[in-house]
């Protein structure tokens, strides 16, 4: 996806929700820190409602350059409602959970993954492993 961001000079989109819910060792690699992509990458589009399990609040977030965040800034301001001052607040909280919550996280959603796995073998049912 960088080559070809690079080759048409074309900004990366990058919706990285499930960044902290990955199995089997798997690593997550944010498009934005590959060589050449820092500059030319929407980082992250995300939100809090996966990692942090509040699907009702409907806080998202983005990180791109303060070039790029000027004219996203004001679309946001046309087309959303700001969330209540305490569901932000909340967010940053959030996101100071030390690295041992993010595993603890992945270590219950392999262990739900593998639940339903093993239903669908008894069922006899083909799936591909999420990862």
């Amino acid at each position: 996806m960088a080559q070809l961001c690079q080759k048409w000079d074309v900004l990366g989109l990058t919706d990285e929700i499930y960044e902290h819910i990955l199995y089997h060792g798997t690593q997550h690699i944010a498009l934005a820190t590959l060589p050449g992509m820092e500059e030319r990458t929407i980082i992250t589009i995300n939100g809090l409602s996966k990692t942090y399990s509040v699907n009702s609040w409907r806080v998202g977030y983005i990180l791109a350059t303060p070039e790029l965040t000027g004219a996203i800034r004001k679309i946001h301001e046309f087309l959303t409602v700001g969330a209540p001052a305490p569901l932000p607040r909340a967010g940053v909280a959030a996101m100071q959970l030390p690295p041992s919550y993010y595993e603890e996280l992945a270590r219950l959603y392999r262990q739900k993954r593998d639940s339903i796995l093993e239903i669908l073998d008894q069922a006899s049912i083909p799936y591909f492993v999420p990862k």
